[in-house]
């Protein structure tokens, strides 16, 4: 079952109907939509042949009240018989709904819960049943940094995490090092489909906390939104900060710092020595110290509507490895 169905979700369809042979041959898996649903409404059933999800992709947003049925989602959610619930809506800082009592619903019946929707995650990652939440397109999206620490780290301990985990003000940043002031930044950013209408959730740092507090909880501490401590936003004084450190041959960059259970959101300065000094454009980069003194480096997309797609249906793939097969 498929909710949210805008550009993220409308992709992840198209995706699951272009690689439905790829997936039956390589993975022996048979993907098949038992609903799709927006906020307005929904269409579930016998009407989901591949022809039809690819029509539904077309509609313009909120369509899906038009072309099937309105109702309740959480209504679907309880009622419907599905294996895997993925997540493409976007819910609330605030209170993290509705995808919260998306992911407790789908949980408490024992599905599989598979998301890009960062809010709920950020404040309640530690209430919910994480064995069968899959969601490392909240942080990384194309990277899979969530897998690394979750799978490929586990028993060595992390010690500090620091990241730029936020396309949009990295790319920002790199334009007022070529001289452009933050307002023409912005514009250009918005122009690049990089930015919102309204950026301020990137370049205040909440994006940026929520990642910050994802990755916390994904390494055992319970740390949500509301412990991240914001130091830094980036303003229109941060242009000088920019301008003085390119002449000392440094970077201004925007990170998340994950350090034991503490995790803060601040602007640091970057030397060449340091691997996060080459990260550039909308890309992450992040830096992970383990517990036997290792340094391991990762970097990679950060976001966009293909590869968050794309990571959704391998957070599918895992899912059913990890949850289905057991039942």
């Amino acid at each position: 079952m498929l909710v949210g169905f805008g550009r993220v979700g409308r992709r992840f369809a198209k995706l699951i109907i272009e690689q439905y042979h790829v997936l039956e041959k390589k993975h022996s898996l048979r993907l098949e939509f038992v609903a799709i649903a927006d906020s307005r409404g929904y269409v579930f059933g016998d009407e989901l042949t591949a022809s039809r999800v690819l029509d539904l992709t077309m509609l313009p947003r909120g369509g899906l009240a038009i072309a099937g049925r309105k109702g309740s989602l959480l209504d679907i959610i309880d009622r419907l018989d599905y294996d895997v619930l993925v997540n493409a809506a976007v819910s609330s800082y605030k209170d993290g709904q509705p995808g919260l009592a998306y992911a407790k619903a789908a949980l408490q019946r024992g599905k599989a819960y598979v998301t890009a929707d960062k809010p709920p995650l950020a404040l309640a990652l530690n209430q919910l049943e994480k064995q069968k939440i899959f969601y490392k397109a909240t942080v990384m999206a194309g990277t899979p940094l969530i897998d690394l620490l979750r799978y490929g780290l586990l028993g060595r301990g992390v010690k500090r995490v620091i990241g730029i985990l936020n396309g949009t003000s990295n790319y920002v940043l790199g334009l007022l090092e070529n001289g452009l002031g933050l307002d023409e930044a912005i514009r250009r950013a918005q122009e690049e489909g990089y930015a919102e209408p309204n950026p301020s959730n990137d370049l205040h740092g909440v994006d940026l906390a929520a990642k910050a507090a994802i990755i916390a909880q994904t390494l055992g501490c319970n740390t949500t939104l509301r412990d991240v401590v914001i130091e830094d936003k980036i303003t229109e004084n941060t242009e000088k900060r920019v301008e003085e450190l390119l002449r000392r041959g440094m970077r201004l960059k925007y990170v998340a710092v994950i350090d034991g259970c503490k995790a803060f959101v601040r602007l640091v300065d970057i030397g060449p020595d340091n691997p996060l000094y080459n990260v550039n454009g909308a890309n992450n980069g992040v830096v992970i110290e383990t517990g036997d003194e290792s340094r391991i480096y990762l970097e990679g997309p950060g976001a966009g509507v293909d590869v968050t797609a794309w990571t959704l249906l391998s957070d599918v793939l895992l899912a059913t490895k990890l949850v289905l097969a057991r039942n």
